[in-house]
């Protein structure tokens, strides 16, 4: 699917005013993310900006890993759930789940530090919408 070409600011409004930029980038002080070299449109007038769809991606998978890095010391090791019992429950491959949860779709924890386990909340909450 492509991206949208954006010619008319939805911020502003402004008519032809969008230019295509590869050097944006995404700041979030709350999860102390700074990302760089990120591709979408600015406006000329107001200064917005609107991310391609995979620069919103990287942005929203980096976000959900800030999260998970966050939760694991918080998070008892009851409310996680094995990779295995999370792909049997959900009907997918274990590879659908981690890729889940790298895109931010099921929401994990991360293990002894690099393992991700998705949390059983997030589990059963996706499998309830996804019916």
């Amino acid at each position: 699917m492509r991206d949208k070409v954006w010619k008319n600011c939805p911020s502003c409004g402004s008519e032809n005013s969008m230019n295509r930029s590869d050097k944006l980038k995404f700041e979030s002080k709350k999860h102390h993310i700074h990302l760089k070299n990120l591709h979408g449109y600015t406006c000329k007038v107001c200064h917005d900006g609107v991310f391609d769809t995979k620069s919103n991606n990287l942005v929203q998978a980096e976000i959900y890993r800030v999260r998970a890095l966050r939760d694991a010391e918080k998070v008892p090791a009851a409310q996680l759930m094995l990779i295995a019992d999370a792909a049997k429950r959900l009907h997918v491959t274990k590879q659908a789940i981690h890729k889940m949860m790298k895109q931010g779709r099921l929401g994990y924890v991360f293990v002894a530090g690099t393992m991700m386990l998705p949390r059983k909340d997030a589990v059963l909450a996706y499998k309830k919408t996804a019916r």
